[in-house]
């Protein structure tokens, strides 16, 4: 009702001036399998349950001389009406600074706080685990010819749970990262890089009474492509080659191609298409496995049928191969799953939106640590900006 009375009185304006964004909202939204279990014949498990989520924060835009900063923080309460259980207060803050110095030295720094309910897609079990990620970051570039650019970056990212059972899943990743682009006069550009990727995991998993290590190292080597084929149509592509090692167990360690390639199309000035295909080594934060090897799809489109009412659709497919398997069997697993969700957006004024969608999820899988299940599930969103 509160909410309510905001969306009738706000005066339509975009914010309280031009450096701060105050805003306010609440979302609900219901899921068919919370847990993601699998069917079992002749059992009729009810793990639906519907959440209610209010949220508040702000988002900063300041720019300073050649300088800029921008960030955002936002605070969220999360309630469950079936698990309460899993009642918990979500947060989320970032920052990043622009920096520029003369004409040919630019870059930025940043870094990023968000505290989040774990995902039940692996985590098998029904208790609260509330996963912390925190990154930081550094780079930089040199335009030493109107034609050519070299960069570095360095960061780091931190993930833990506060579950004690899954503190195994615990690591931080730090890469170091050296390019060097040509850019074209009409936008693109082309380069490569190179990437050193070291994960270290503090906690050893016992697995049935084997201990096992899970820091690995990571190296790529990738051709890198922004492609500019018009105003309305544009190509990026990072890939090349990439060898992953553990520490204990080489026969965990892998190597192959890994690349990510993504078309944006204004399909017309209303309608905007975005399709990524890719293949890339990922962590798994499940048992078992230490990571695996994704190869997946996705297409994502935007209709603004008119200024105020906006469609959105998103289909996505992910196999998944398990070659961090510890046990080593002779076929690894894997598992494949397919996503579809469709929705609207509405804002009568331009600092409100309203936003209902629909969403259907399904995984087939051959593996014990990675479930088949099926979820179907809504969500309905207001968002007011100051």
């Amino acid at each position: 009702m509160l909410l309510g009375g905001i969306l009738l009185s706000v005066p339509a304006h975009a914010a309280l001036n031009d450096t701060f964004h105050p805003f306010v909202g609440v979302s609900y939204s219901y899921d068919s399998n919370l847990f993601r279990q699998s069917d079992i014949p002749g059992q009729d498990l009810v793990e639906s349950d519907r959440t209610r989520q209010v949220f508040a924060g702000i988002e900063v835009d300041k720019p300073f001389g050649r300088q800029r900063f921008t960030g955002s923080a936002r605070l969220s309460k999360v309630t469950f009406d079936r698990f309460s259980q899993l009642d918990y207060d979500a947060k989320d803050v970032s920052g990043t600074l622009f920096w520029q110095l003369g004409n040919h030295l630019d870059g930025t720094l940043g870094g990023s706080y968000s505290s989040s309910l774990t995902s039940f897609t692996d985590f098998i079990g029904t208790e609260r685990n509330v996963r912390v990620q925190r990154g930081e970051f550094a780079d930089g570039g040199w335009r030493f010819h109107p034609s050519w650019r070299v960069r570095g970056r360095v960061s780091r990212d931190k993930t833990e749970f506060d579950l004690p059972t899954q503190s195994y899943l615990n690591r931080t990743d730090d890469s170091t990262e050296l390019g060097l682009d040509y850019l074209g006069v009409t936008g693109s550009t082309v380069g490569l890089q190179v990437r050193h990727l070291k994960g270290s995991y503090p906690n050893l998993q016992n697995f049935n009474g084997f201990v096992l290590h899970q820091d690995y190292t990571q190296d790529d080597v990738k051709l890198k492509v922004f492609w500019k084929f018009s105003e309305a149509n544009q190509l990026q592509f990072l890939g090349g080659r990439a060898k992953r090692e553990h520490e204990l167990g080489r026969g965990r360690s892998s190597s192959g191609t890994n690349a990510r390639l993504t078309d944006t199309w204004a399909v017309t000035p209303s309608v905007v298409l975005v399709s990524t295909v890719w293949r890339e080594f990922a962590a798994f934060e499940g048992s078992s496995a230490s990571y695996s090897l994704n190869k997946g799809a996705s297409a994502n489109a935007r209709w603004s049928v008119t200024s105020k009412v906006q469609a959105t659709a998103e289909l996505r497919y992910l196999h998944r191969d398990f070659a961090g398997f510890a046990t080593q069997p002779a076929v690894f697993p894997d598992d494949r799953s397919r996503f579809a969700s469709l929705g609207l957006n509405y804002s009568p004024k331009n600092n409100i939106m309203l936003g209902l969608s629909v969403n259907h999820d399904v995984r087939d899988s051959n593996a014990s640590f990675s479930r088949a299940y099926r979820s179907n599930g809504a969500l309905f969103s207001a968002n007011i900006e100051f």
